[in-house]
């Protein structure tokens, strides 16, 4: 659980499943949506949209040069197939968006799991 920089209140005090995290050179500041200023939300889609491309071009120099010692980072990094789907907690049925993107970043752990195999 988390307490609202702002106003102070716990998750439950937000229409949102997931607060802001907006990272600092001092800490890290979390926010209901609803409680950002224009500015924060900017930053926090430049943060989310450099996350998606990392992750992608992560995935790309897997691809490209895999072996078992490129895959030993990737899996330092990420997570393994088995720990991600083992410490997920949404329900797919409420959660569409949320589960839209689990099941695209799922979908290439489980390639990567199968790749893994032919090493």
């Amino acid at each position: 659980m988390y307490i609202c920089d702002e106003c102070h209140e716990d998750q439950q005090h937000s229409k949102y499943h997931v607060p802001a995290i907006l990272h600092s050179k001092n800490r890290n500041r979390i926010l209901h949506l609803e409680c950002c200023s224009r500015e924060n939300l900017v930053n926090r889609i430049n943060e989310i949209i450099e996350s998606e491309i990392m992750f992608y071009e992560d995935v790309s120099k897997l691809v490209e040069n895999f072996n078992s010692e490129t895959l030993e980072k990737f899996k330092k990094k990420y997570g393994t197939y088995e720990e991600i789907i083992g410490s997920m907690k949404y329900d797919p049925m409420q959660d569409a968006m949320l589960a839209s993107q689990i099941d695209k970043f799922l979908e290439i752990l489980a390639v990567i799991n199968e790749l893994e195999k032919h090493l």
